[in-house]
């Protein structure tokens, strides 16, 4: 009796095409895709569109509270949501100086309000946030 030998079936896979492929997919996501540049602010990750100024100056920040104010009238300081009771406990601890970082779309109300509660605490120093607008 005669025995025959299996013929082996090779199950190698060539993955070197596959690699292209990802390669061609990936060259062709990154040069279609466009990507926005938004002001975002840093401590908070919050997009806050800042109106512009031309005589803006530099201030400082070490003893200073930064409040946020979102386009929604949300306000933010270090990242946590606050209400105007939560800012009024807040600023009995009376910092130096107070910037409010607030959106261009908030409500004048709202910002008049914030300068009072400072000055109803004593807090000398009120600055309003604003971007450099380059002057002609």
């Amino acid at each position: 009796m005669r025995v025959r030998k299996r013929s082996r079936i090779s199950s190698v896979l060539d993955i070197a095409p596959l690699i292209d492929c990802v390669f061609l997919l990936l060259i062709f996501f990154l040069l279609t895709s466009s990507f926005v540049e938004q002001e975002v602010d840093q401590q908070t990750g919050f997009n806050v569109n800042l109106p512009g100024s031309s005589f803006a100056e530099a201030l400082e920040k070490e003893k200073s509270l930064t409040l946020l104010v979102t386009a929604k009238q949300e306000m933010f300081i270090s990242g946590q949501k606050l209400s105007f009771g939560e800012l009024e406990k807040l600023l009995v601890s009376k910092p130096e100086s107070l910037i409010i970082k607030a959106d261009k779309n908030v409500r004048l109300e709202v910002i008049t309000k914030l300068m009072d509660l400072a000055k109803a605490h004593q807090i000398a120093n009120v600055s309003i946030a604003t971007l450099i607008e380059k002057t002609p």
